[in-house]
């Protein structure tokens, strides 16, 4: 149950050291970056993660393993944690900047369901903090240990404010999702983007208490009752007392401050067409087909119609309607490629955070060390 068996012809395995304990790679398959890339972002990544949280150097492993899918547009990737590393699988066309987020969440994963203490069972119900929580904390070591810059972490912020809003289950009780979280996207992703986004509202209100409390909880773990689970913890630990949470858990929407890194810009409202693709697929014994296209959207506009062939989905923005979606189809006049803006009927309104211009590199560096959130003390 804990271990990962990984073989083949192309099997290549490359060594990195991190506080002097090895940390070790393995890949198979053609990827868009090299081998020594992902084995350094891995090192910087775990070096990162090990400051932050104040941790010992330990030896790991992390398998990367192909997943077939990307020849058609498919994108996946994901992670399962194993004692002393994790297994990553993915399609080879994710941006490596979403691979070393990943490989940040992954290893964050040491403490998130892992030494911080006892997990719930079934654990989705505080999924809050395992995941979320853990989103939140691999984006402030992603940039405290220079693997993101300003532009980068806004760019992702950015991302989960629009999924966040536009989500159908953002309003959705934390109970609620965790009964639907195995068969509802929706529920699946919105206990990562709560819990992310409250720990940013926590942090906000008094600088620096989250990882204050986190640190707490693994530095004092005797303080706890065996049986308390990390949630649990985690709320005792900040101090501010179960009532704090009560809003976050009943689904109350969360609006963070426009201050929120006042060093780096404002968060600001905007509103755009909600992302919708306007076509549902179906597959039979000849491959994927388009069952329907909504007759009043931008993909019939386009020329989209039930029964093309599905070739390849060339390029989109997920979750983004202002991005292009770009489709190789083949129907009886043969293939082409379709491209049409992927918007519903309705509009989300939604934060998102605009950078300031910075006039200097010192002006630069204040706001890499608020998103980065080094301070622990409270």
């Amino acid at each position: 149950m804990q271990s990962i068996l990984i073989g083949g012809t192309d099997l290549r395995v490359i060594e990195r050291q991190v506080g002097g304990r090895p940390v070790r790679v393995a890949l198979r398959g053609a990827w868009p970056f090299d081998d020594a890339a992902f084995a350094d972002a891995l090192a910087r990544v775990i070096a990162a993660g090990n400051a932050w949280m104040g941790a010992d150097a330990t030896s790991y492993f992390v398998p990367m393993i192909p997943l077939t899918g990307a020849e058609t547009g498919a994108i996946s990737s994901g992670g399962t944690g194993r004692t002393g590393g994790f297994a990553l699988a993915s399609t080879s066309n994710v941006d490596f900047d979403d691979i070393v987020r990943l490989l940040a969440h992954e290893y964050g994963h040491r403490w998130f369901g892992g030494s911080l203490g006892p997990t719930a069972d079934p654990g989705a119900p505080e999924y809050w903090f395992t995941e979320g929580f853990g989103d939140f904390a691999a984006a402030r070591t992603l940039v405290g240990g220079g693997l993101w810059t300003e532009a980068d972490y806004a760019a992702h912020l950015n991302q989960v404010l629009l999924r966040y809003h536009s989500s159908s289950a953002r309003t959705a009780p934390n109970a609620a999702l965790a009964e639907r979280f195995w068969d509802d996207p929706a529920a699946m992703q919105m206990p990562y983007d709560r819990g992310h986004l409250f720990a940013l509202a926590l942090d906000r209100a008094e600088p620096g208490s989250v990882r204050a409390a986190l640190l707490l909880m693994a530095r004092e773990p005797e303080i706890f009752a065996a049986e308390e689970t990390q949630a649990a913890r985690f709320i005792r630990a900040y101090g501010a007392g179960p009532g704090r949470f009560d809003a976050m858990l009943a689904g109350e929407p969360i609006v963070l401050p426009a201050d929120l890194f006042a060093a780096c810009g404002t968060l600001e409202w905007a509103e755009q067409p909600i992302y919708a693709t306007g076509y549902t697929t179906a597959q039979d014994a000849d491959g994927r087909y388009f069952a329907s296209v909504e007759e009043t959207s931008p993909a019939w506009a386009a020329g989209l119609r039930p029964g093309m062939r599905y070739i390849r989905r060339v390029s989109f923005g997920p979750g983004d309607a202002t991005v292009p979606f770009v489709m190789r189809v083949r129907d009886a006049d043969g293939e082409r490629v379709l491209q049409w803006l992927p918007e519903g009927p309705t509009r989300v309104r939604f934060q998102r955070l605009v950078l300031a211009d910075f006039t200097d590199a010192a002006a630069r560096d204040a706001c890499r060390a608020q998103m980065g959130g080094q301070s622990a003390g409270r």
